[in-house]
């Protein structure tokens, strides 16, 4: 089943719950939905993870575009509730420096 999205604010402003499968299948609804809440006003947005139980190469790309879109307006991308397996595959391609990754399940 393709990941859903759900919009919330939280403390640090803006973010998306993100649940299913973040696959190819839902990467381009996804990827729409966390750029259009990176704007001028939103710099910092939260990434919500704890209900995705996987997450391929395409989720991955679609994180690393929003975190740099977040960079690029000053701003910040903030991983929440990452699942061991899905830190794992962003450790493994050694782009967890570049995140803030706060929350983790184990």
């Amino acid at each position: 089943m393709p990941a859903t999205t759900a919009v919330f604010h939280g403390p640090d402003g803006p973010g998306v719950r993100i649940a299913g499968a973040f696959d190819i299948a839902s990467s381009s609804d996804v990827q729409d939905v966390l750029l259009g809440l990176l704007d001028g006003d939103n710099a910092t947005v939260t990434v919500d993870l704890a209900a995705v139980h996987f997450m391929d190469s395409t989720g991955l790309r679609v994180l690393n575009i929003a975190r740099k879109r977040a960079d690029e307006l000053g701003g910040v991308l903030i991983l929440r509730h990452v699942a061991t397996e899905v830190r794992r595959v962003i450790e493994i391609l050694g782009l967890a420096p570049f995140f803030k990754i706060v929350d983790d399940q184990h």
